[in-house]
């Protein structure tokens, strides 16, 4: 009797191990991204608005955060940001980016100009956001994006948006593009391979561009022309070329450790100088005769923009391109 009972544990055993051995493995639960951190400033705010500046970096941090994302708190960064005296939140000096860096242990920062913002009938939004690597204090990634209720008309003039907060559903999508789908930049393949190429020997790395882009002179009747064109032109050029464009704070900085107090103060010997203190090789410089000023053709009022821009090379001085133009909204 013993022997059978021995004999049923025995296969009872050997059934429980089979089954066992024959049952799937158990994969292992999919590892969740880390979240990336973000040091966000406020946005530089060029418009009549006095809040729209904070209703796009909200709307900004909250679609970042649902993916996400989390930031820096405001207070933790107002006191690093007080404490190194950085007075404009439109970009940082590299200096600066690793400050906030080891103080908050945020990776990217978010930046930003807030062109145009306007309420009413006729609504219109204009943003650009650049994401900095908080670790080398260069541009990764680019946004911009420029909207009005008015390009949303159709067949008969219908379809205008008359509304801002429905533009706005319009045009962040646009910035928004600019981050993956947990929150991260998504990071040029150019910008990425220039990265590596820094890690090489000096020998075998090939020379990256880098452009810094001066504020345009400004001759038209709006007060941020200069300021504005030198920004746009500054994300077309990374976005289209995934040029190294340097950091505003960091040419501020560098033209006021030169005491350069006006652009006409910029003869080629000061140019060299401040080209190798930034490690900078082309400098863009221009003016910008209109800015949005309107022409009437055919009882239809048109926006218009004339800019004149040469790049300089700094260790020579001599122009090596330059282009004018001009153009009209009904161009298009």
């Amino acid at each position: 009797m013993n022997g059978v009972r021995t004999s049923l544990l025995l296969l009872g055993l050997w059934f429980a191990i089979s089954a066992f051995a024959q049952r799937p493995a158990v994969e292992p639960a999919a590892q969740k991204p880390a979240s990336v951190r973000y040091a966000m400033l406020p946005l530089r705010n060029l418009s009549a608005d006095a809040t729209g500046a904070t209703e796009i970096g909200t709307r900004l941090r909250d679609e970042l955060g649902r993916r996400g994302a989390s930031f820096v708190p405001a207070d933790e960064l107002d006191r690093v940001l007080l404490e190194r005296r950085v007075r404009y939140t439109d970009s940082l000096a590299a200096d600066d980016a690793r400050a906030i860096r080891a103080a908050t242990g945020a990776s990217f920062g978010v930046a930003g100009v807030l062109f145009d913002f306007a309420r009413g009938d006729e609504p219109r939004i204009a943003v650009g956001l650049r994401v900095i690597d908080l670790a080398s204090g260069e541009r990764v990634q680019s946004a911009f994006v420029a909207l009005r209720g008015q390009d949303g008309r159709g067949l008969l003039g219908l379809g205008a948006v008359e509304d801002v907060n429905e533009l706005e559903e319009r045009a962040l999508p646009s910035l928004f593009a600019a981050f993956g789908e947990h929150g991260g930049p998504l990071v040029r393949p150019s910008v990425a391979a220039a990265a590596r190429a820094r890690t090489q020997p000096a020998d075998t790395a090939p020379e990256a561009e880098r452009v810094a882009v001066l504020p345009f002179i400004n001759r038209s009747t709006r007060s941020d022309a200069g300021a504005s064109f030198s920004e746009i032109l500054a994300h077309e050029w990374f976005r289209a070329r995934g040029v190294r464009v340097v950091e505003a704070s960091e040419l501020r900085a560098a033209l006021r450790r030169a005491r350069i107090r006006t652009l006409q103060e910029m003869d080629a010997a000061t140019m060299a100088s401040i080209g190798e203190l930034l490690g900078v090789r082309w400098f863009a410089l221009g003016s910008v005769d209109r800015f949005g000023e309107e022409a009437v053709v055919r009882d239809q009022r048109h926006p218009e923009i004339e800019v004149s821009m040469r790049v300089v090379d700094a260790r020579t001085g001599l122009v090596a391109a330059s282009r004018s133009l001009r153009l009209r909204g009904d161009a298009y």
